[in-house]
């Protein structure tokens, strides 16, 4: 089973219209994520991390900021779901 990357994940967290593309995409991380506990884990932890920015009222560097976030943990995401992420690397 091919997992979902990061930017699919990301891109579904921080969707904020429904069109062509969106609806693709929300069909795919839902269709695979029914099936896969590691994505639907991975997708977990970007949510509440979305869902920090926006309670901080930074939503608007979401989708990128998480992004850079996993790129500067040097992982593929799971620190994300075990909690062990240290920001400061």
């Amino acid at each position: 089973m091919e997992h979902l990357t990061n930017d699919e994940l990301i891109a579904f967290v921080s969707m904020d219209r429904l069109d062509g593309p969106s609806l693709k995409l929300a069909s795919k991380v839902n269709g695979h994520i029914g099936s896969c506990g590691s994505c639907l884990e991975r997708l977990k932890a970007f949510q509440l991390i979305y869902d920090e920015f926006t309670r901080l009222g930074t939503a608007g560097a979401r989708g990128r900021a998480v992004y850079r976030v996993v790129e500067r943990s040097g992982g593929d995401g799971a620190e994300l779901e075990q909690g062990s992420l240290e920001l400061d690397k």
